[in-house]
């Protein structure tokens, strides 16, 4: 079949079209240099097509699968392809300005010199991807995953990476600045160490960064936190919150209508996505409750399904030797319990704390070195 074959049917429908495609799986449709415009092509299976030089300006490709499909030099500018399928496609030199591509796939995708300015790309997956020498100026990529994507030589200013991963990601140290971009505190978290020129590239000021590269923040098990406790051990959660704010961890109580037992399960649920620990706080006043073994099992359940740690424990007395239950056995195997039993004495609270936050072997005691500002 030649090219104005492959129109005349994709013209027919999306849904006669996919009916096809499911029909002759290895057929590799070709639309090179065709004008697509105007084709509502929501839901279309263009998965491994030939679409180079494809003009798709505006066209709306939501849902649309083009996994695999060889997009070199395409116009797809302004186009809606919200949670399409683009992983492993190929877009050299692609453009995409002001396009949206909220939530979808682009993992292993190659986008060198492509043109993503002014694009919308929320929660989109670039993990693996290759963005070498592509624009991403005014993109916005809150929530966006890339780790372990290229992003050599790749042209910023005023990119909005909040909420956005960069684990892994090469090329940091080379990308091109041509003003600031916007880089919150929870892609530092996320993201882990990032190299000093992207940091300053990205207009952060230097005492900012040397916070960041501190041994004390480096060394920190979790920047965020959220407290599930009994209200009768407000005075001890406030303290701990206290000195968690002081050292850089950002915490916060469960609000009090939240440990009714009927809104404690949704405070959870949000908590788990928001912060990086949840802190159990363990006493008397607290697991006997129904709630509280609840809420334990359904973390470790989440645990076990993200492949994460989320839960930290911490006892204030000695009331959880006389719990039989079977999360307190699985906590017993997989967690370490922290003794805050003295924590109104000072020695002890301390040395507790610093167990918490940065596991046994306690709190770092080096100071930042200039040779790692550098």
């Amino acid at each position: 079949m030649g090219r104005e074959e492959y129109l005349a049917r994709l013209t027919q429908g999306v849904s006669a079209w996919n009916d096809w495609r499911r029909q002759y799986p290895d057929v590799v449709p070709v639309f090179e240099g065709a004008d697509l415009r105007g084709l509502n092509l929501m839901r279309v299976n263009l998965r491994g097509a030939d679409l180079r030089h494809v003009n798709l300006e505006g066209t709306y490709l939501i849902w649309a699968d083009l996994a695999g499909a060889d997009l070199r030099w395409a116009n797809l500018t302004r186009a809606h392809l919200i949670s399409a399928s683009l992983n492993q496609a190929y877009l050299f030199q692609a453009n995409l300005h002001s396009a949206v591509l909220t939530e979808a796939d682009c993992t292993g995708a190659v986008l060198n010199e492509a043109d993503l300015s002014e694009t919308n790309l929320v929660d989109l997956k670039f993990c693996d991807a290759i963005l070498s020498d592509a624009s991403l100026i005014w993109a916005n990529l809150v929530g966006a995953d890339l780790s372990r994507c290229a992003l050599d030589g790749a042209h910023l200013f005023e990119t909005i990476f909040n909420n956005a991963c960069l684990t892994g990601a090469m090329g940091l140290t080379s990308c091109i600045h041509h003003g600031p971009s916007t880089l919150d505190h929870r892609t530092i978290v996320k993201s882990g160490s990032l190299p000093l020129p992207f940091l300053r590239g990205c207009g952060l000021p230097d005492e900012l960064i040397e916070h960041y590269q501190s041994p004390s923040y480096q060394k920190a098990r979790f920047r965020s936190c959220f407290f599930v406790h009994s209200q009768k051990d407000e005075a001890f959660v406030q303290r701990l919150s206290s000195d968690l704010q002081n050292r850089g961890i950002r915490c916060w109580p469960a609000p009090k209508d939240a440990l009714i037992e009927e809104n404690i399960r949704d405070a959870v649920g949000e908590a788990i996505h928001a912060h990086d620990k949840l802190i159990f706080v363990m006493s008397e006043n607290s697991v006997h409750s129904d709630w509280f073994g609840k809420e334990i099992s359904r973390v470790l359940e989440r645990e076990t399904k993200q492949k994460r740690s989320i839960l930290l424990l911490v006892r204030l007395d000695d009331a959880i030797a006389q719990v039989k239950s079977t999360w307190m056995e699985t906590i017993k195997h997989k967690h370490h319990i922290g003794d805050f039993a003295g924590w109104e004495k000072t020695d002890a609270y301390e040395k507790a704390l610093n167990l918490l936050l940065y596991g046994r072997s306690g709190a770092p005691q080096s100071a930042p070195s200039e040779e790692g500002k550098s």
